[in-house]
C-alpha cells in the first residue's frame, strides 16, 4: 500500500506541474513566448496651417512616434503631395531624448531606429504654385519591417490654396486722395470706396499680365503686395496705386527714398510732378525738394531741406515740420515685392492750397532692371495704358502707348550727392528735348516730367507713369 500511495502521489505531482506549465502559456508567459511578441509601434501626426497663400512657402509638420517598450526597426517616412507640383521640399529633423534624426534628409527618409516611447519631428516646406487654388494635400506613410499596429502609419493634411492676392488695398490715386479697394481675383472683381466713391467693377484677363475693367479706360496690374491701374475717380481717369502690407513702426523705415509728387488744385487742373529725394532717420524725415537739380538730403543746399518729426500709430506716419514755413503730412511705408515704397496723399507740401500724391522708392545703387514694364500713363490729353521698356545695356528708355511713342538715354550721377537709381532723360522722338525723371527699384518703375525746361522745348511737368513687369 505504501508504494501504490507514493506512486499516486508522484503523478499527481506531475499533473500539478503540467497544468501550471499549460496555464503559464495560455497567459503569455515564458521568456520566448513573450518576446516573440514585442514590437515597436511607429504612429504618425501631420499638421499644417489651414490655408496659404499661391505662391507662398507653406511648412508641414509630421511627428513620427514610437509608442511601444521596445525601439523600432528601420523605419522609412515618405511625405508627398498628390496633383501639385510643389518640387522637392525642404525638409528639417528635431530630435528629444535618445532619439537620432537621420543625417540624410528628402522626401524619402530612413530612420535607423526610433527608442521606445520617443518622437521624432519633420519639417517639410514647400512653395505652392502662384495658380494653385483649393485644397492641397500632403500625405506622409511609414513603413517598417515590425510594427505592431499599421492603421496610424498613413496620414494626410490639407491647406487651402487661395490666390494671394485677394485682400483689401490701401488706394492713392494721383488725384491726391485716398480709397480703399477689395478685391478678388478669383471672382475677377474689386470695389473701390471712399471720398464719395463707391464703384464695384468686373475685371478680365488682358492676355499680356494684366486686366481690362469693363470697356473704358480703366485696368489694373498687380505684383508683389501692390496693384497699378486708372479707376474714374470723380469722373476723371485716374492712375493709382494700391499697397495691402505696411510697416507699422519705424524700425525697417531707415533709408533713402527717391521721390515723385504730382501736385494739382482741387479741380484737377495744372498739374505738375516734382522730384525729391527723402531721408528717414530714427524719428526724423528729411525732405530735399529742388527743381533745380535732385539731390540728396544729407547734400541738400540751403532753402530746400525741409525737417519734420515723426511719430508713427496704427502703420500711419505723421510728419511734423520742425522748419518754418512746413506742412504737415502723413504717409505709410508698403512692403513691394523685396522693396520698401513711401505712398502719400493730401494736402501740398509746397503751402500752394493744391494737393498733392507722392511715391518714394528706396534708393538703390546706380543700375538698371531691364525688361518691359506696364502700367497706366497719364498726360494731359488723358491716361492711355503704356509700355515702357528699359534697356540695361544701352541704357535707355523707351514709353509707347496710343497717344506716345518716345525714348531717351538713362543719366545717372556718380558723385554720391545724387541718388543712384533716379535717372534723368531728355526724349528724343516725339517730345525732343523734354526731360523727364525715371526712378526704378523693381518691381515699380515711375516716370515724371521735369518741372523745369528750356528753350522751347515742351514741358512734359504733369506726366506721370506707374508700371509693373
Amino acid at each position: 500500500m505504501r508504494r501504490s500511495v507514493g506512486k499516486f502521489a508522484a503523478i499527481a505531482a506531475k499533473g500539478l506541474i503540467l497544468a501550471a506549465t499549460f496555464a503559464l502559456a495560455a497567459c503569455g508567459g515564458g521568456r520566448s513566448t513573450g518576446e516573440s511578441r514585442e514590437t515597436a509601434d511607429i504612429s504618425l501626426t501631420q499638421t499644417v496651417q489651414a490655408s496659404t497663400a499661391s505662391g507662398a512657402p507653406v511648412t508641414f509638420t509630421v511627428i513620427v512616434a514610437n509608442t511601444a517598450l521596445v525601439d523600432s526597426a528601420p523605419v522609412t517616412l515618405a511625405w508627398s503631395v498628390a496633383g501639385v507640383d510643389v518640387g522637392t521640399p525642404t525638409v528639417s529633423c528635431t530630435s528629444a531624448g535618445s532619439a537620432v534624426c537621420p543625417t540624410t534628409l528628402g522626401a524619402s527618409t530612413t530612420i535607423d531606429k526610433l527608442p521606445a516611447q520617443r518622437q521624432l519631428i519633420f519639417k517639410y516646406t514647400v512653395t505652392l504654385p502662384s495658380d494653385a487654388r483649393g485644397n492641397v494635400v500632403a500625405t506622409a506613410v511609414a513603413t517598417t519591417a515590425q510594427d505592431e499596429d499599421t492603421s496610424d502609419n498613413t496620414v494626410s493634411a490639407t491647406t487651402a490654396a487661395y490666390d494671394g492676392r485677394n485682400a483689401s488695398y490701401e488706394v492713392y490715386a494721383a488725384d491726391g486722395k485716398a480709397y480703399q479697394m477689395t478685391v478678388d481675383f478669383d471672382a475677377g472683381s474689386y470695389t473701390i470706396s471712399g471720398n464719395g466713391v463707391s464703384d464695384t467693377r468686373s475685371f478680365a484677363d488682358d492676355g499680356n499680365g494684366g486686366f481690362i475693367v469693363g470697356s473704358g479706360p480703366e485696368r489694373l496690374r498687380s505684383g508683389d503686395g501692390v496693384i497699378v491701374g486708372v479707376h474714374v475717380l470723380g469722373g476723371t481717369a485716374t492712375p493709382y496705386i494700391a499697397a495691402n502690407s505696411f510697416l507699422t513702426t519705424t524700425t525697417g523705415a531707415a533709408g533713402n527714398y527717391d521721390l515723385m509728387f504730382r501736385r494739382v488744385a482741387a479741380d484737377g487742373s495744372g498739374a505738375t510732378t516734382h522730384p525729391a529725394t527723402a531721408r528717414v532717420s530714427g524719428n526724423v524725415l528729411q525732405v530735399c525738394e529742388n527743381d533745380n537739380e535732385v539731390l540728396y538730403a544729407t547734400a541738400c543746399g540751403s532753402g530746400y531741406l525741409k525737417s519734420y518729426a515723426l511719430t508713427v500709430a496704427d502703420g500711419v506716419f505723421t510728419a511734423t515740420p520742425t522748419t518754418s514755413g512746413g506742412v504737415a503730412l502723413s504717409f505709410r511705408i508698403a512692403y513691394v515685392g523685396e522693396s520698401k515704397v513711401l505712398l502719400s496723399v493730401g494736402d501740398s507740401t509746397l503751402g500752394d492750397g493744391r494737393v498733392q500724391w507722392m511715391a518714394g522708392l528706396q534708393d538703390g545703387q546706380a543700375s538698371i532692371f531691364p525688361g518691359s514694364f506696364v502700367g497706366p500713363d497719364l498726360l494731359s490729353s488723358g491716361v492711355q495704358w503704356a509700355t515702357i521698356t528699359l534697356d540695361g545695356d544701352a541704357g535707355t528708355y523707351n514709353v509707347v502707348d496710343a497717344a506716345l511713342n518716345d525714348q531717351g538715354v538713362l543719366r545717372a550721377d556718380l558723385s554720391n550727392q545724387q541718388p543712384g537709381s533716379m535717372f534723368y532723360a531728355e526724349l528724343t522722338t516725339q517730345y525732343v528735348g523734354s526731360p523727364v525723371w525715371v526712378l526704378q527699384n523693381y518691381p515699380l518703375v515711375i516716370v515724371g516730367g521735369a518741372p523745369l525746361v528750356s528753350g522751347s522745348v515742351t514741358n512734359l511737368s504733369g506726366l506721370l507713369q506707374i508700371a509693373l513687369p
